[in-house]
């Protein structure tokens, strides 16, 4: 028969503040699964009443129960005074109100109208190796504090150079990351350092130093590109002032369409040249901006950089390395340098790797002309927060660039084992293995199911623009006709019915007062989206245009839309666009809380609503 401790003996004590054995904390692991297996109805599920044990609500149905601010401050007071007065310690009555309040109160992005980030809900099977993670502790850094791991992670990354078309024994390397902003920064560096190397080079060593005080690194994006390439670049010490002569960064023009112009980019880099000294580019191209899913054409990209340094082409460079793999460690040093360096950011579109219909389009030249590449798992594939992963050309460059070999944690003098640790190819130390996310998906849905998961956004995306373009009262903003095109974004204006007849396309959007009311009645309805409950979208503007602020829709693969839901959706919308054109309406909008009953008292104590 088993002896439980009675409460506040010592072992008990000892369990409150987090001391036990290994079977103790199995059992406590154990206990709190349940807790929140319970809970967790409250956040996934998607239907009233219950099942299986599981509670679910009528909120349950909504993507977001929405409560202001200060109601949420001010319940977290009322917890935060119970764990300062020390009444939350193995209180399992608190622990469970707290959890029920977390996951009434946030977002489920798993909802099929969440539509207002890149990301949506987390595939389970990302869930669960998140679960391992955590439940292992591994520091994905060294092979001696996680063998498996850290060789899962490099397998993963061979295996993906190898979908890109990188399969020669001196290509392909990679680093998961946490974020894709982070991932384009160790891009950055790793580029930074081969320019970097080839000023030093000895036959460059006569005009070292004109190369190191006087040349200079240019950084080109498209105006739609990603911010973090500009922010990445300030923190590396690069001028950030597009437009001025002394910007290292260089803010390129885009199509109607959201992509790079390539004309536009020869003529920045022929004026930048004409102003400065320039000793090497870094090319940022996107595949798939954050606002119209839009992929910058690489093929033409790279065209315009081989003509611009016909001496120093990626490619002139891969065919000599694919001619001499010999075992020499000076290969590198007697290959031509390449002056620029192509990444191409996919954080959003870069998923499309494994479809077979849309790669061709979406990422058409990527194994022959890009140095690096990213693809976040977060977003089109529903990899849990986050999963992002860098995958660079040439073996080597990441540790190359990043290594600072400190000796208590890097052994690879005495430990033979230490040459498969990848701690020093990125800027952090300890590391929580995002790998064992991907490879768990990748491995139980397949290269097909990944592939059909980003064409199922697709699909979606297409499903309801072509749904808007049937009601006077939306108007799409830049919509691909072309099928083969996998926009994933859709943006659209509402169209109060007093504008309907005035404003038939973009080109109508003229008078000032009709774009500052279009803009207005945007983040309106929104708002009144967001505080009804009814959908979750965001709004914005397009660098390089003139367009008021307008709506856009994110989509995903992980739920495919029915007609019967594509139609309520725009319903939901519409009636919420005529209530955001009268004034004062959505700041009068109150919280959907089951039964009209507020979360927090107005004295700040805390009211149980469930």
């Amino acid at each position: 028969m088993e002896t439980r401790n009675a409460p506040g003996s010592a072992t008990n004590k000892l369990k409150e503040v987090g001391f036990g054995g290994e079977i103790e904390f199995a059992r406590e692991l154990q206990e709190l699964l349940g807790i929140v297996e319970r809970k967790l109805g409250l956040c996934t599920s998607s239907d009233a009443g219950s099942e299986n044990g599981v509670e679910r609500t009528p909120e349950a149905q909504l993507p977001l129960v929405y409560v202001p601010p200060s109601a949420i401050w001010r319940q977290l007071d009322h917890y935060v005074q119970c764990v300062i007065s020390g009444e939350s310690a193995g209180s399992r009555d608190l622990l469970e109100q707290f959890l029920e309040d977390l996951l009434r109160y946030s977002v489920r992005t798993k909802h099929a109208f969440f539509l207002h980030r890149l990301y949506g809900g987390s595939d389970p099977v990302g869930q669960i190796a998140d679960l391992i993670c955590s439940v292992l502790n591994n520091s994905a850094d060294t092979f001696s504090a996680a063998p498996y791991l850290v060789l899962l992670e490099r397998r993963v990354i061979e295996a993906l150079s190898s979908c890109i078309g990188w399969k020669t024994p001196l290509q392909g390397d990679g680093i998961f990351c946490p974020g894709g902003s982070y991932a384009n920064l160790i891009a950055l560096t790793t580029a930074r350092h081969v320019f970097q190397m080839n000023a030093r080079r000895p036959q460059t060593k006569r005009t070292q130093r004109h190369h190191c005080n006087e040349r200079r690194m240019g950084i080109f994006t498209s105006v739609q590109g990603h911010y973090s390439v500009r922010r990445n670049a300030a923190m590396l010490g690069f001028c950030d002032a597009p437009g001025e002569d002394c910007s290292d960064v260089v803010l390129v023009p885009c199509d109607e369409q959201g992509r790079m112009d390539p004309e536009a980019l020869r003529r920045l880099i022929h004026c930048f040249r004409n102003t400065r000294p320039l000793s090497s580019v870094f090319v940022n191209v996107t595949a798939g901006t954050t606002v119209l899913s839009a992929f910058d054409p690489l093929p033409e990209i790279w065209t315009v950089l081989a003509e611009a340094f016909p001496l120093n082409s990626v490619e002139s460079a891969s065919a000599e390395l694919e001619q001499r793999l010999e075992a020499d460690t000076m290969i590198r040093e007697r290959l031509p340098q390449p002056t620029f360096w192509v990444h191409v950011d996919g954080a959003l579109g870069g998923s499309f790797l494994f479809s077979e219909r849309f790669r061709p389009v979406a990422l058409a030249g990527l194994e022959k002309y890009a140095n690096s590449f990213v693809l976040n798992a977060h977003k089109l594939l529903n990899a849990p927060l986050q999963c992002s992963i860098l995958l660079v050309r040439e073996r080597g460059l990441l540790q190359a660039a990043h290594a600072a070999r400190a000796p208590y944690l890097f052994h690879d003098d005495l430990d033979t084992d230490a040459q498969y640790d990848i701690g020093d190819m990125t800027l952090t130390c300890s590391r929580r293995s995002d790998a064992l996310k991907f490879w768990l998906m990748w491995m139980w849905r397949g290269s097909a199911g990944f592939g059909a998961r980003v064409e199922a956004a697709a699909r979606n995306a297409r499903a309801i623009a072509e749904a808007m373009a049937k009601r006077p009262c939306f108007l799409l903003v830049h919509w691909p006709l072309d099928r083969s095109y996998p926009a994933t974004n859709v943006c659209f204006y509402y169209l109060p019915s007093d504008m309907r007849e005035s404003i038939r396309n973009l080109a109508d959007i003229k008078a000032e007062t009709a774009a500052q009311l279009l803009g207005s009645i945007s983040v309106r309805l929104c708002r009144a989206l967001q505080v009804s409950g009814k959908a979750l979208l965001n709004y914005c503007t397009l660098e390089g245009t003139d367009l008021p602020i307008f709506l856009r829709l994110a989509l995903h693969g992980l739920h495919v839309y029915e007609e019967q839901e594509i139609q309520d959706l725009l319903n939901r919308i519409e009636d919420c666009g005529d209530h955001a054109i009268r004034p004062g309406t959505p700041a009068s909008i109150s919280g959907n809380v089951s039964g009209g009953v507020s979360p927090v008292g107005d004295d700040g104590a805390h009211n149980a609503v469930l």
